[in-house]
């Protein structure tokens, strides 16, 4: 496999295909548009579905099926080898190692561009915001049954519309949940009406179901919410409290009806419905059951294995090799309508770390109910507060941290991280 180090080695005169939808092929792919090549056809990754950047995104055995006979497929992530040999196994032999392109590609990125790209008025953020620290639920797998006696905060209407109009004019993504089930806040049905008015690129939030009341579904729809990610883990009542603490199986399945019911009434297509499903040992041969009695009510399933990292000390769960995983994904796929409906993660969770400049500073903030501010992926606590500093006051609060973390030298990036 050949590999490159500057733009000029790629090919421009036949279809490309990029390995890896993340930052580093997304910046392979905007570095190549500007220098004129206009054949990039699209990406193909493990994890992601759908579209990014305006192309589609291939699962990998799918795009076999489908791809030009002369494609080239551009690897930009740091597991080009394993990922070479995942695409030898299918018979795709036109590929090129750009990992090394891709590392000089990223580096870059600054953080002044970022900076510059934010103060310009470009939307860069990606935000999780927890209105509420609480949920009815008692997942066995969930990190919060570590929290001893964690706050129970709720932040109101009129600070989340403070906060939304210093943030939200730099977001691309914002999911009005986290760690905890919004809809135990009780004016979670406001918050998504006033979420709606700052217009974001993408609204998204994930919920148990269980108490989705009438009123949020239809600020859902009026909002235009893109997303309603409803968690589920189980195809019947039984399974659903041994893994949840309670049984809310029928009110979760109700809500999806409702969900469908009023998005006819009201002649929308948003928002789409999206099962959550985390996957082990243990319920993974339940998803194929539940896709097909309920495809139906949902337009995607993301199917996601149990983290290998244990979050919490009571975790009861049996991760699955690789090879169980892949044969319960078969079947899950061929129990929808249609095979791209499915997108899976099998979170292998390696701790082997190249140094790579990386963006997710920006990519993964997370807002709690009274405006704390952290990183997502290092849980990094920033100086300041949401409901009372705009974002160029955090930047500039934070600048080292920031720096910190956009080189991956942060103990969690040098450890833990899986980008």
């Amino acid at each position: 496999m050949m590999a490159v180090t500057e733009i000029s080695e790629i090919p421009r005169n036949v279809p490309l295909f990029i390995f890896g939808a993340g930052f580093g092929g997304q910046t392979v792919k905007r570095h190549l548009e500007e220098v004129g090549v206009d054949t990039i056809s699209g990406f193909i990754d493990n994890h992601a579905m759908g579209e990014c950047d305006g192309v589609k995104i291939h699962a990998p055995d799918l795009f076999k099926k489908t791809a030009p006979d002369n494609a080239c497929v551009i690897i930009a992530s740091q597991y080009h080898r394993e990922i070479s040999a995942q695409l030898r196994a299918l018979g795709i032999n036109n590929v090129i190692n750009a990992y090394p392109l891709t590392q000089k590609l990223i580096e870059r990125v600054t953080l002044e561009q970022l900076y510059a790209r934010a103060r310009k008025g470009e939307r860069v953020l990606s935000m999780r915001i927890d209105t509420v620290s609480s949920c009815q639920q008692r997942c066995r797998y969930c990190y919060t049954l570590n929290l001893e006696n964690p706050p129970r905060e709720r932040m109101r209407p009129e600070d989340f519309r403070a906060m939304a109009q210093r943030w939200f004019p730099k977001a691309r993504a914002v999911a009005l949940s986290c760690a905890w089930e919004p809809t135990m806040n009780r004016d979670f049905a406001r918050i998504i009406e006033i979420a709606g008015e700052f217009h974001s690129p993408h609204l998204e939030f994930v919920t148990n179901g269980a108490f989705l009341t009438n009123d949020i579904i239809h600020a859902a729809i009026r909002a235009k919410i893109n997303i309603i990610n409803v968690s589920i883990d189980a195809d019947e009542p039984e399974l659903y409290t041994h893994i949840r603490g309670r049984n809310d199986f029928h009110r979760a399945i109700d809500a999806l009806n409702r969900i469908n019911q009023f998005k006819d009434q009201a002649r929308s297509w948003l928002p789409l419905v999206n099962i959550n499903w985390t996957a082990f040992e243990e319920n993974a041969d339940a998803a194929p059951r539940f896709a097909a009695a309920y495809n139906h009510l949902f337009q995607s399933f993301a199917f996601s294995h149990l983290l290998p990292q244990l979050r919490n000390q009571t975790n009861p769960f049996t991760r699955m090799s690789p090879n169980r995983f892949m044969e319960v994904l078969r079947r899950l796929r061929e129990a929808v309508n249609d095979p791209l409906m499915v997108s899976a993660n099998f979170n292998s969770g390696s701790n082997e770390r190249s140094p790579l400049h990386c963006s997710m500073a920006f990519d993964n903030f997370i807002i709690g109910p009274k405006g704390a501010i952290c990183i997502g992926c290092s849980k990094c606590n920033l100086v300041g507060n949401a409901l009372v500093d705009d974002f160029e006051t955090i930047l500039e609060k934070n600048d080292a941290l920031f720096k910190s973390h956009l080189c991956a030298g942060t103990d969690h990036c040098l450890t833990h991280c899986g980008m």
